[in-house]
């Protein structure tokens, strides 16, 4: 989690803690503060190493776990736009969102090009690995109000296929900067999307969709407000 400080007329971040928790919430440690940032944009665990990822700005930074000693970095080319979420594939590769270019970019754990994977013309928005090694993507179609766009493209063995914004009965996320997200597991798939309020959508491993979750009224960014911060 981030610190924030009053900035007018905003907020800016001054640091960056690891907070490792049970499943049942309870903490397993203490806060680690970390030093090598101040603000992350995404993580993920690397399963074959166990170390965690954290990006920021143009880097991929290794933390090994559970020592959490800091173990380096790589540098991403952002001449062609910023990176999004991250993720790691069944072959232990970074897998990050790229929007600007429609792509999904992987790279090796040191940093070296793997491949580039294309969802265009749709924008990649966040990246999600399951247990059969398939990579999920969730994406924004050109046109929102196209209930036949895709709105989860997956890379599968046996090929590319999609599941649609009106198969899945889940709108498009907005054209904002809100960190929309997907994860995956062996019940199925769930990812945070919006109309006018937020909403979690999940789908059974067959991609038949579920009850979503109704949150609050959706927000264009996450900007933390000054009653939500606290004195330290």
């Amino acid at each position: 989690w981030e610190r924030h400080q009053e900035e007018a007329p905003a907020t800016a971040p001054t640091a960056l803690f690891l907070d490792e928790r049970q499943p049942d919430g309870s903490p397993s440690r203490p806060p680690l503060a970390v030093t090598f940032v101040e603000t992350a944009t995404d993580m993920a665990l690397h399963p074959p190493s166990g170390d965690l990822l954290l990006t920021s700005g143009g880097q991929v930074h290794r933390l090994r776990m559970p020592s959490r000693v800091y173990a380096g970095s790589f540098t991403v080319d952002r001449t062609d736009g910023p990176y999004g979420r991250v993720t790691v594939t069944s072959a232990g590769h970074v897998a990050l969102a790229r929007p600007d270019t429609r792509e999904v970019a992987v790279f090796s754990l040191d940093g070296q090009p793997v491949e580039r994977l294309s969802v265009s013309p749709h924008v990649p928005l966040a990246t999600a690995t399951d247990a059969l090694g398939s990579l999920h993507v969730l994406v924004r179609p050109p046109d929102p109000d196209d209930s036949g766009g895709a709105l989860i493209v997956s890379f599968t063995a046996s090929g590319p296929r999609t599941l649609t914004a009106g198969a899945l009965g889940a709108p498009p996320p907005p054209a904002t900067t809100w960190p929309w997200s997907l994860a995956a597991g062996g019940d199925g798939l769930a990812f945070l999307t919006a109309r006018k309020r937020f909403q979690v959508h999940r789908t059974d491993p067959d991609g038949s969709p579920r009850e979503p979750i109704l949150g609050t009224v959706a927000r264009p960014e996450f900007v933390p407000q000054p009653d939500d911060l606290r004195p330290t």
